[in-house]
């Protein structure tokens, strides 16, 4: 949705056809899924979190390098736009627990999210 307000075309998902080459963009967006690998448990059983998401990402990176050499796929990654929409399913979570999540407060359940996601973008980063 983010590339369509750009004008952009929407990418393929990523699970569509993990074989294919995605010149043009891939989305390994996931619906109901959260920075916590636990979000939405039980609820949303299909829901990606966003560490598995990251984890594919990697994988097409590496595939990518068997294809091309590296310089070429770091210039390739360099012109990309990454957009990254996750974390109101945590919030959702936390705030219709009854358990308030082992009783933390909430900018401890915050800070927890950020520290999480921090997690995920470094790896981001170095793939």
């Amino acid at each position: 949705m983010a590339a369509e307000k750009l004008g952009l075309p929407t990418s393929p998902p990523y699970l569509k056809d993990v074989n294919q080459n995605f010149p043009k963009g891939l989305s390994f967006a996931s619906g109901g899924a959260g920075i916590f690998n636990t979000t939405n448990d039980g609820q949303l059983e299909r829901a990606i979190a966003l560490t598995r998401q990251v984890e594919m990402f990697a994988t097409v990176v590496q595939n990518m390098g068997k294809q091309q050499n590296a310089s070429d796929v770091q210039k390739y990654l360099s012109k990309s736009l990454f957009v990254i929409v996750i974390g109101s399913n945590d919030l959702f979570g936390y705030f219709g627990s009854e358990s308030k999540i082992a009783k933390t407060t909430p900018q401890q359940y915050i800070d927890m999210m950020i520290s999480t996601f921090q997690v995920q973008l470094k790896v981001i980063m170095i793939v």
